[in-house]
């Protein structure tokens, strides 16, 4: 199957370690999880890409405006799964807001401190959602 380039400046949120075809395009088309090169201070400060990124940073998430962010979705509006926009204003979006929306993710503590079962929930919701 062959992919068409994705149109520059956007942003894909997709969770590391699960599997999407949008991962089947040509490197020099995306820059995958650019979040892993980067300092503390380049997160916290932001960086903007001329590529399309795919990534689970909400910083870098938060550098996108709404229309250049899109999220896979799969649930009963789109039971095939489907890249969606989210219906509000990503960019200078709060990370928690993000976390919970985007990544679902409802708490900026991590979860095993929290309560263990919230990541054996966390783990069930994205295997369905990527499977």
């Amino acid at each position: 199957m062959k992919h068409q380039p994705l149109i520059k400046d956007n942003c894909y949120v997709l969770h590391q370690g699960y599997y999407n075809d949008i991962l089947r395009l040509k490197y020099d088309d995306v820059i995958l999880y650019p979040e892993r090169g980067l300092t503390m201070v380049e997160l916290r400060c932001g960086v903007k890409y001329e590529n399309s990124v795919i990534t689970e940073d909400p910083s870098i998430i938060a550098m996108y405006d709404r229309k250049n962010v899109w999220r896979w979705v799969k649930d009963e509006d789109y039971p095939e799964g489907e890249w969606v926009n989210p219906d509000y204003q990503t960019y200078g979006t709060s990370h928690e807001i993000l976390m919970d929306d985007l990544l679902y993710i409802r708490s900026s503590i991590p979860l095993r401190i929290m309560d263990s079962k919230s990541v054996e929930v966390l783990k069930e919701k994205l295997r369905k959602l990527y499977e």
